[in-house]
């Protein structure tokens, strides 16, 4: 098992198996590390879905810019790749989400116009470039 499945396998999963992030699972040194959710950041491959996507969304206010979402975005994509054996990874976007858009050109993402939208909804599908190979 790789540094990042043990990772991801000691994250806590919601009602749909994505990984929750949480103080105690941080180890944060906080006033109250508990399992009060911060964030849920994970792959997403609903079958009626054009592509595999990870996928992110904050819970918690106080999260919103600690760099948290991106190294959990960063492991996920990793495990996806690595783990899952995904050969792509979309993340699927709302307009106007200019957080969301920002840690997708972040972690590397380029939007790709051209490409279907899941469910025939409206958004915007930012793509992940495959990690490099060390040579």
């Amino acid at each position: 098992m790789t540094q990042t499945s043990a990772h991801m396998h000691a994250l806590s999963l919601d009602d749909n198996g994505l990984p929750v992030i949480t103080t105690e699972r941080l180890r944060l040194r906080a006033p109250k590390a508990d399992d009060t959710p911060l964030a849920i950041v994970g792959p997403w491959t609903p079958g009626d879905w054009p592509e595999t996507e990870v996928g992110w969304s904050v819970i918690d206010p106080a999260t919103e810019g600690t760099g948290i979402a991106t190294e959990a975005a960063q492991a996920v994509i990793r495990f996806a790749f690595d783990e899952l054996g995904w050969d792509t990874i979309v993340h699927y976007i709302r307009d106007g989400n200019t957080r969301s858009i920002r840690l997708a050109e972040k972690l590397g993402a380029t939007l790709d116009v051209d490409a279907p939208q899941p469910d025939g909804t409206p958004c915007l599908v930012y793509r992940q470039p495959a990690p490099q190979v060390a040579a």
